[in-house]
């Protein structure tokens, strides 16, 4: 089950993002937010580097972030 509106939601969220897919200008991630066990939202999340900035910032780790 997912839900339309995170902000109705009481307590702790617990976020899960599992790298599906690295290159080095992006990402995307298999995303669940769950509240209590319970499943609220899932889907992908893409994350685009420009060129620039990856050539020239350090890379930050998010791989298994949960």
């Amino acid at each position: 089950t997912t839900v339309s509106h995170l902000n109705s939601i009481e307590g702790p969220l617990r976020i899960r993002a599992d790298a599906i897919l690295l290159h080095g200008n992006g990402r995307i991630y298999d995303v669940m937010v769950h509240d209590n066990g319970r499943t609220l939202l899932s889907g992908r999340l893409s994350v685009v580097i420009p060129a620039a900035s990856a050539q020239t910032s350090p890379r930050r780790q998010l791989d298994g972030v949960e």
